[in-house]
């Protein structure tokens, strides 16, 4: 994408539009005028993305309106397009210096923003999505949802948004607001591609340039008289455990009153003893005592809950209620011993955890306060009696993502409130089933069939399934490939495993093999890499086989004009995998000629049997009408012999009729410098014409031919033999 550069530095100013009550629909109400309270031209291409529509405010008794026309997200990329919107309220030089989303871009304005409001389109429709609503505390931007109806629009839209007055401090008539807006391709570039005012810095190409600096903005100045005080609500109540609840408001509210517990009536029995902010719409309330799973809890706040413009709670709208869920306390324990002792688990720095259903498959750390092996941890989960959930251990051993190997999940059913799993080893591993010593294995595979100029590797539980770390050597040159691996005391009896072609792994299944406790050293068997085992050719036979487009036969067949060949060879024993590396060849030439001509037979594995190879050729490409040809074939396999079918030496033989088409007539040659140029009379329905050519018509050898569209042609770089050279014309369709 181009840089898209916009001008200069804009002044500070403000237009007084007619107020009005806009329709929040993403369309351009003709409320809103034609001329916005500030625009800019961009001065490059491309233009398919710019702010060149301007900014329009306006507002009413209870909101400010801001409208941006916006164009369509041009780098068809499937990333959101962010739009931000930076709010100064009243002249103040104190607010945010950064944009809240951490992009990159500074904000030098003399008025710095009180409100940074971001929104998301959708990369599906380009409609606004996501909505956030950035508050600057003094100290740092907080983050709340600006929901629909608040903004409507997106791409190729009039992005409308609307802002509660009270959210903006109860703006009042005649108090200014300061405006900047910019937008980037994605939310995860840095810096701006378009911005409004125009900046010298801006914009940079798909963002992720240096950090910019706004150092304009411009002001609005409020016309309406703030009638009505919109009255904050409370819009929801989730639990999250069974003493914590968090309750969500539809605005910022003013902090040290929503955290104050005497704020609030709470009903169900429920005593609340602390409460704290997750964001200043976001609130979580601590209970003294747990909650009782069935019971219905409600919350109730009073007129000292107030927003931060101080408008009361809305009292049609300020209690929520919800039913607790049932919380049962469940202790897991794993028994690391074995892991320990096999070095697959280091107490001093490595963790293992409970995932499942209870945490989303998230981690639970266990540990091991009496350094016994046996890891532990209780939890308190929304799970009542009768209830289940699936579960596993992992572990986080070099760094890795380490499950158990189990066939399936792990499973428990709730029996009361208090609930203890017994301990299980690791992977369900006993004693019983691990090594009490080392025992060296050498693992063995045949390359004889591939290209290993990679190198080979071995992978499989015993390294983590690293590919690398186990490099196999040849020490001959057999094509067979050693690796020699010790297997550490306590080591896993059951092992899989696979070989590794340079970065290619093994397609089939995975190998597996079992440590033999009572031997020190074991060798595995030789097998070929992917199981692909050669095939000794023993015989070829050419075969005929039904098709819709080209024409099978026997031998000695007379065809139609026009018919298009199938060859066939059947080898023998079936090559169900394609990979023996067999081959088969068709020997082919017109009846009386000398030289063969040779074409390659293809594997096709759709044909019955597995057992088919085959070459087609069309009619023209070398079989044509009127002519008869004799063929064998040739087969070998990775390391021959060459087996031969060639008709008991009698080769086999087929034929073309002959077309419709009537012989060119009139053929002329004339001599042209050292050019021949030959012409005949154009036949009626022939799409192409052959040229034949040679020194003796008594030597098949010596033909050769030419193939043309036109009913001429021009052939130069001839030695005539004893002054003459003959031709012979025919007509294709």
């Amino acid at each position: 994408m181009k840089n898209i550069l916009l001008l200069g530095l804009i002044l500070l100013f403000s237009i007084s539009l007619f107020a009005f009550t806009p329709v929040i629909d993403g369309v351009k109400d003709s409320g809103w005028g034609t001329t916005p309270n500030h625009s800019t031209t961009t001065s490059k291409l491309p233009t398919e993305f710019n702010l060149d529509g301007g900014v329009y405010l306006t507002d009413d008794e209870n909101y400010v309106y801001i409208g941006i026309p916006t164009d369509n997200d041009p780098w068809n990329d499937s990333m959101p397009v962010h739009f931000h919107v930076a709010i100064d309220l009243r002249n103040t030089t104190t607010g945010g210096t950064t944009d809240a989303w951490g992009s990159g871009i500074l904000y030098g304005q003399t008025y710095k923003p009180d409100f940074d409001i971001i929104t998301q389109w959708n990369n599906t429709d380009e409609n606004c999505g996501w909505t956030a609503l950035q508050t600057w505390t003094g100290t740092a931007w907080s983050q709340s949802q600006l929901p629909p109806p608040y903004i409507k629009g997106g791409g190729n839209q009039f992005t409308e948004i609307s802002i509660p007055r009270s959210i903006l401090g109860n703006i009042g008539q005649g108090e200014t607001i300061n405006i900047s807006v910019w937008a980037r391709p994605d939310y995860t570039k840095t810096n701006a591609s378009v911005c409004l005012p125009a900046d010298a810095t801006f914009p940079t190409d798909w963002g992720n340039g240096p950090a910019g600096t706004f150092t304009t903005q411009f002001s609005y100045t409020v016309q309406t008289l703030l009638v009505g005080m919109i009255a904050p609500q409370m819009v929801s109540i989730t639990q999250l455990t069974d003493s914590s609840f968090n309750v969500t408001f539809d605005e910022p509210m003013k902090e040290e009153n929503a955290t104050e517990p005497s704020n609030y009536t709470f009903g169900g029995g429920m005593t609340v003893s602390s409460i704290t902010m997750v964001n200043p719409s976001v609130y979580t309330f601590t209970t003294s005592l747990k909650m009782s799973g069935g019971a219905t809890y409600s919350v109730t706040a009073h007129p000292e809950i107030t927003d931060l413009a101080g408008n009361s709670i809305d009292t049609s709208h300020n209690s929520v209620s919800f039913v607790a869920l049932y919380y049962s306390n469940v202790t897991f324990q794993v028994n690391m011993n074995l892991e320990i002792l096999a070095g697959r688990f280091v107490p001093e720095t490595d963790q293992v955890c409970a995932r499942g259903g209870f945490n989303g498959w998230g981690t639970t750390p266990l540990s091991d306060p009496n350094t016994d092996g046996i890891y532990t941890v209780t939890l308190s989960i929304p799970y009542g009696e009768g209830s289940s959930f699936e579960y596993k251990y992992w572990n986080n051993h070099n760094a890795g993502d380490n499950w158990e190997s189990l066939p399936a999940n792990r499973s428990y059913t709730i029996v009361g409130e208090d609930n203890i799993i017994p301990a299980v080893y690791w992977n369900d591993l006993t004693p019983s089933g691990i090594t009490t010593h080392v025992i060296s294995v050498t693992f063995r595979v045949n390359m004889d069939l591939e290209d290993t100029s990679g190198g080979v590797f071995v992978a499989g539980d015993f390294n983590s399934w690293n590919s690398t770390s186990n490099p196999m050597s040849m020490p001959t040159k057999s094509n067979i490939y050693f690796a020699t691996i010790d297997f550490p005391a306590y080591s896993i009896l059951n092992q899989a495993y696979k070989y590794i072609n340079g970065t290619t792994w093994e397609y089939i299944d995975n190998r597996t093999f079992s440590l033999n406790d009572s031997l020190t050293t074991m060798t595995l068997d030789v097998v070929y890499f992917n199981n692909s085992i050669p095939t000794e050719l023993t015989s070829l036979a050419f075969m005929q086989m039904a098709n819709s487009f080209y024409t099978n036969f026997n031998d000695n067949d007379v065809l139609p004009a026009g018919s298009n060949l199938q060859f066939e060879v059947k080898l023998t024993p079936v090559d169900v995998n394609a990979n023996s590396q067999y081959s088969a060849s068709l020997h082919y030439r017109p009846v009386g000629a000398i030289r063969w001509m040779t074409e390659s037979f293809t594997y096709d594995n759709t044909f019955e049997n597995d057992s088919y190879w085959h070459f087609m050729m069309d009619n023209s490409e070398g079989f044509l009408d009127g002519a008869e040809f004799e063929f064998y074939i040739t087969a070998t396999d990775y390391n021959g012999p060459e087996l031969t079918d060639d008709n008991s030496g009698s080769y086999y033989h087929v034929s073309v009729a002959s077309g419709a088409l009537p012989a060119p007539a009139n053929v002329v040659i004339t001599i042209v410098g050292h050019d021949l140029h030959v012409s005949w009379d154009a036949v009626p329905g022939a799409t192409s014409y052959r040229v034949y050519y040679f020194d003796d018509p008594t030597n098949p050898s010596s033909i050769d031919y030419f193939t043309v569209t036109e009913p001429s042609i021009i052939m130069g770089g001839f030695a005539l033999s004893d002054g003459h050279k003959f031709f012979h014309v025919t007509a294709l369709n």
